[in-house]
């Protein structure tokens, strides 16, 4: 997969931007800009991309000392960025995570409090 970034200005003042590039993880989107996101976990364009055997991407979360699980996610990353150059070895900027997720499921029932909604 090939992300575009376009560069601009002279050495010492260059501009890195990246405009939003929706990519989808754990489910199959004809037209990932515009396509609108399933609000079913058991939607069929939901796929096992990390090939563990259960649907979408596997995340492990932990929170402290007590709590942790795997979700199960469905997930279309949008970020985009525009920099420009501070110094020789370095860029300041901002980027933008427009992101959305549909959890699918957990191995923790105190994670699956989401009602599988987009967040």
């Amino acid at each position: 997969m090939s992300i575009p970034a376009e560069v601009s200005g002279e050495p010492g003042e260059l501009r890195v931007r990246r405009p939003p590039t929706p990519t989808p993880l754990g489910i199959r989107l004809d037209d990932p800009a515009n396509e609108p996101l399933p609000t079913d976990p058991d939607d069929p364009r939901i796929v096992d991309d990390d090939g563990d055997g259960k649907p979408g991407i596997t995340v492990t979360v932990k929170v402290g000392e007590g709590l942790e699980g795997d979700l199960y996610l469905a997930r279309r990353e949008i970020f985009e960025y525009d920099m420009t150059q501070d110094g020789p070895d370095s860029l300041v900027g901002t980027i933008t995570d427009s992101s959305e997720q549909l959890v699918i499921g957990t191995t923790n029932p105190v994670l699956a409090d989401t009602d599988a909604q987009w967040t």
